[in-house]
């Protein structure tokens, strides 16, 4: 078991280390920096008990498929790939440690999936590390700008802001 969860968490490593679609690269991976472990909201884990208990059975699983989303590149196979062995690697410490909470790397899985696409404008997307540039020989994390409507069509630089475009109705 240990065996299989040591080449999960390589195969993420492996991933990280993809090159990149982009057109500038980013800085190194720092795992201490770039990453926030088990990402899920502060409310979170006041309501539930039992997840911060799983963020801290499963916190390598989750730096490990940061690295993955930090390196991006083209989305599948590669995040899908990442996503499930995230569920792996999950699934396995947890057995090992609290089987009772298995279930949170079910939850996990569907959660990175919904959320994790490169086109969601979240600091924690798919290729994240194209927003991190070096300052002063530091990491700096600088998202791009992002229309945080998901799916909207542009508006042309004709179309002034509140007008309609020709394909929407008033």
């Amino acid at each position: 078991m240990l065996r299989s969860l040591q080449l999960q968490v390589l195969l993420l490593f492996l991933l990280a280390s993809v090159p990149s679609t982009a057109l500038a690269d980013p800085p190194p991976w720092d795992p201490d920096v770039m990453s926030d472990g088990c990402s899920v909201p502060a409310f979170a884990v006041h309501v539930l008990p039992d997840l911060e208990r799983v963020q801290q059975i499963v916190h390598d699983c989750c730096v490990a498929h940061d690295a993955a989303y930090y390196a991006g590149g083209p989305e599948e196979p590669q995040r899908s790939l990442a996503d499930d062995t995230l569920k792996s690697c999950m699934l396995i410490k947890l057995d090992q440690e609290a089987p009772a909470l298995r279930q949170w790397a079910f939850i996990s899985w569907v959660a990175v999936r919904m959320g994790g696409g490169p086109h969601t404008c979240k600091p924690y997307r798919w290729g994240f590390g194209q927003d991190w540039v070096v300052e002063n020989g530091t990491p700096v994390y600088r998202p791009k700008p992002c229309d945080e409507t998901v799916g909207a069509k542009p508006r042309t630089s004709h179309q002034p802001s509140g007008e309609a475009s020709p394909d929407q109705t008033p």
